[in-house]
């Protein structure tokens, strides 16, 4: 089951994030922040303790609003919390500040020109002027407009106040008036009324500089049109969005281009698009969405932007699976005229949300993998691909798992194996105008930690050809590492199988490279097998000593030996005065042998008794069945 209150915390820290970011601070990632929304705590293992010991205080302060079902509450913190406790949250200036005095006179380099400003700079550095006005006068709750409100105002265009009150949250609303007024305000760098012809600066002679320049006002300006190079450019006010001539669902001829839409580092959408080819010199796009389904229409949907260039940024958080996005063209032959006619799609593309919050641990071997997907999720595929291939084998249908489940909570992989490193990618799948399409991967790499287990049930069979003996070794396979097999005649240094041991140290315990079978290992339903191993010319005894080897540590199983049995050669019977006295060639490797006494015609070992008499070879009395050492 989904955990609620873990989502409301996640969504609460990634909008404060976002707002710390556009004030140009360095905050958590969303993973460090899913991981803190799910401990509920800030002290977690394995996150930025940097970035994330810069905010400490704010982030608790955004999970306490959430506990108390606070609105909004990532935008309900103090002052006192808008800037990082460290310099970690801070980023590095990049450029120097300095403003040496300007070198006049001879031989001086020319000023560089001034870029103009936009007009949603001009409005952006108007508001945050008011506002640290404010700010400095002592203004209570002024804190509650935040930076990024201030960014969303001189982007949209808009200059009411009932607007402006609608976009923003209320305890920023109720600036919303006196935003307005700033928002109107003309610009102070330009004359509203006459434009200024600024006079050429005549070259003294020796390259004297001359007295300042002047801009003196032209008398009458003549009307300028726009050269068709200009096509597309910005207004020099912004456009309010209720400005535009209400859609009238007439028919189109035009058939919509494809929307380019990627996504940024920082999670944001960025789109673009072509521009329109027609021979209009002003081209305005409006940018819309919906979480629903597609718009039907530019003034029934969420507005992402007014564009006068071929690209906008989205950063706005996901309402469900799958965003559908717009672009339309209001043109003409001035602003006026652009912003009265009736728009045309220009546009169009969908695209599919990730899943939320993606956390993969680790517990005894088995992977589980939490996560939030968003409403109108079919299912959550899931990848599992070795880290030496992950560069090149994203989403590969072989490396799929848990196909037979939606897995829209997470998952459980008991199949991974221990000691191995893998990258787990998860796509999240939505229907999109009647065909399913995945998103973005949420990536996500972890080493399945290594346990060592012996080899305790080596079985070993030998053939029973006496001229060409071989064995064949069976042993059930562990579940991580590798097995080794060594063949030595004489037996490893006892006790090596009581603990794990470096790889290293398999040589001063009488397991050499020299030793370890180089033959293949079948697999087959967990159990390994090795066949056709010879038996080595000149040897009496091979003991077998399967070791399992995992990142440079060994653990030695049981050793199982063998033994060749060769037949007893020369023997004859010694008669003595009182007894009789068995003598043969003692048969190499052999422990024991075995003497039977019975009556001519009795099979082996039927006679009625028999002794062992120790390792030494000799001939003893053959009164007795008896065992020679």
């Amino acid at each position: 089951m989904t955990d609620k209150k873990f989502e409301a915390r996640y969504l609460a820290l990634t909008l404060w994030a976002a707002d710390a970011e556009a004030r140009g601070f360095r905050v958590p990632c969303p993973g460090d922040l899913a991981s803190i929304a799910r401990a509920k705590t800030v002290d977690v293992p394995g996150v930025d303790a940097d970035l994330v010991g810069a905010w400490p205080k704010a982030i608790k302060e955004v999970m306490n609003q959430v506990a108390f079902n606070i609105a909004e509450p990532h935008r309900q913190l103090g002052p006192e919390l808008d800037e990082p406790e460290t310099d970690a949250g801070r980023k590095p200036a990049t450029e120097s500040r300095s403003d040496p005095s300007p070198v006049v006179g001879p031989g001086a380099p020319a000023a560089p020109e001034a870029q103009p400003r936009t007009p949603e700079a001009r409005v952006l550095e108007a508001l945050k002027a008011w506002r640290d006005g404010e700010t400095a006068n002592g203004r209570s709750f002024i804190s509650n407009l935040k930076e990024s409100h201030l960014h969303q105002v001189a982007n949209s265009g808009v200059t009411t106040a009932e607007d402006i009150r609608r976009m923003l949250p209320p305890a920023a609303g109720r600036f919303a008036d006196e935003v307005a007024d700033v928002v109107g305000e003309p610009d102070p760098g330009a004359s509203p009324s006459v434009p200024a012809v600024e006079v050429p600066v005549p070259t003294g002679p020796k390259g004297t500089v001359p007295a300042e320049p002047k801009s003196v006002p032209a008398a009458e300006p003549p009307v300028r049109q726009p050269a068709p190079a200009e096509a597309g450019r910005a207004p020099a006010e912004p456009i309010d969005p209720k400005s535009f001539a209400q859609f009238e669902y007439g028919p189109s001829t035009l058939n919509p281009v494809a929307l380019t839409i990627r996504r940024d580092g920082d999670g944001a959408r960025q789109y673009s698009w072509p521009h329109s080819g027609s021979d209009q010199p002003i081209k305005i796009y409006r940018v819309i969405s919906s979480d629903d389904h597609p718009p039907y229409s530019p003034d029934r949907a969420d507005l992402v932007c007014v564009a006068h260039s071929d690209s906008a940024v989205d950063g706005r958080p996901l309402g469900a699976a799958v965003r559908h996005l717009q672009v339309w063209l209001n043109e003409g032959p001035s602003i006026e005229a652009a912003v009265a006619a009736q728009p045309t799609l220009h546009a169009q593309g969908a695209f599919v949300g990730e899943v939320l919050g993606v956390n993969v641990t680790e517990d005894e071997g088995r992977i589980i993998g939490q996560w939030s997907a968003l409403p109108g999720t079919r299912s959550v595929q899931v990848f599992r691909i070795p880290i030496e291939k992950a560069a090149t084998a994203g989403g590969d249908p072989q490396y799929r798992i848990l196909a037979e489940s939606d897995n829209l909570g997470g998952f459980v992989d008991a199949r991974a194996e221990r000691g191995s490193h893998y990258l787990y990618q998860v796509y999240a799948e939505a229907v999109v105008d009647g065909v399913a399409r995945l998103s973005s991967p949420a990536n996500s790499s972890l080493k399945v930690s290594a346990v060592l287990e012996p080899v305790s049930d080596l079985e070993i069979r030998l053939s029973s050809d006496p001229d060409i003996p071989y064995f064949e070794l069976e042993w059930s396979a562990p579940a991580g590492g590798t097995v080794s097999i060594y063949r030595t005649e004489l037996p490893p240094t006892s006790g090596i199988e009581l603990e794990a041991l470096s790889a290293d140290s398999l040589v001063i315990n009488g397991l050499t490279d020299e030793s370890r079978l180089s033959h293949p290992i079948a697999l087959s339903q967990g159990r390994a097998s090795m066949v056709s191993v010879p038996w080595p010319s000149g040897w009496t005894r091979a003991y077998f000593t399967p070791v399992t080897l995992l990142d440079g540590m060994a653990l030695v199983g049981g050793t199982t030996f063998k033994s060749r049995r060769e037949k007893v050669r020369n023997p004859k019977i010694l008669e003595r005065v009182n007894s009789q006295i068995l003598t043969f060639d003692w048969p190499a490797g052999a422990a024991s042998v075995l003497v039977y006494r019975g009556q001519t015609g009795d099979r082996p070992g039927a006679g009625a008794g028999r002794r062992s008499t120790g390792n030494h070879p000799g001939g003893l009395p053959a009164a007795w069945g008896i065992a020679f050492p």
